[in-house]
């Protein structure tokens, strides 16, 4: 019966998913999954709501954000520079700067920091005692604990970063994958579009595996914007 349930959950299951999947696994931060943002009561039209985030992170006494991108994913890389319209709204160039300046918006408005940031404390305050109920030990419980002790000094570390899966994640029934060849191409030709993402003051990490053990670093703040910047 669970090999069914496997086979019908992996009908379900993209390969971005497959890869946050394993990045949790070596991620004890790892707090939330698929952040959901609410609505501006006075913001119209999409930007009522920024996209969902990835991933969110308990580093030490800080909240940071990931967003999980596969290397064939065509938000990462375009040969036009970036542009926005006059109006904020994406116009041309890679997709994925004006998700993460979207995000940046959302979090610069009004009692947003402070709302995102007593929400984490308050989870892992959560799952810590759920954990300590069950006789749980490990770094993750470790992470949960020092994020809860920080409390209203705890820190929203923007912009999100950037996690690109340099391989095809595969797939839990164990079946093969035919994409391989199509992802090795890809993290071939991303380090122009990388550099591009860079020169936008996004942090990207690309991982060529999959993990075995922890491969995010800690995230510090910075600013994502629409023009290009020199890189030091």
């Amino acid at each position: 019966m669970i090999d069914s349930w496997i086979s019908t959950a992996e009908t379900y299951a993209g390969d971005e998913k497959r890869f946050v999947d394993d990045l949790v696994a070596v991620t004890p931060g790892a707090i939330d999954l698929e952040m959901g943002l609410p609505a501006d009561q006075d913001a119209v039209g999409e930007d009522r709501t920024a996209p969902r985030m990835d991933m969110v992170v308990a580093q030490g006494g800080e909240v940071a954000f990931w967003e999980a991108k596969c290397a064939v994913n065509t938000e990462l890389r375009a040969r036009a520079s970036y542009k926005e319209r006059p109006d904020n709204r994406y116009y041309e160039g890679p997709r994925v700067i004006w998700q993460l300046r979207r995000y940046q918006r959302w979090m610069s408005r009004p009692f947003r920091l402070s709302q995102v940031r007593d929400a984490y404390v308050e989870a892992a305050q959560l799952l810590l005692g759920l954990a300590e109920l069950s006789g749980k030990q490990g770094p993750a419980m470790d992470a949960w604990r020092e994020l809860a002790a920080s409390g209203q000094k705890t820190a929203v570390v923007l912009p999100p970063g950037i996690v690109v899966a340099g391989y095809c994640p595969v797939r839990a029934d164990g079946l093969p994958r035919i994409e391989d060849s199509a992802y090795l191409a890809k993290i071939k030709s991303f380090g122009e579009h990388e550099a591009k993402l860079h020169r936008h003051g996004v942090t990207v990490v690309t991982v060529n595996g999959r993990p075995s053990g922890p491969v995010l670093p800690t995230l510090g703040p910075g600013f994502i914007s629409a023009e290009e910047r020199e890189v030091p």
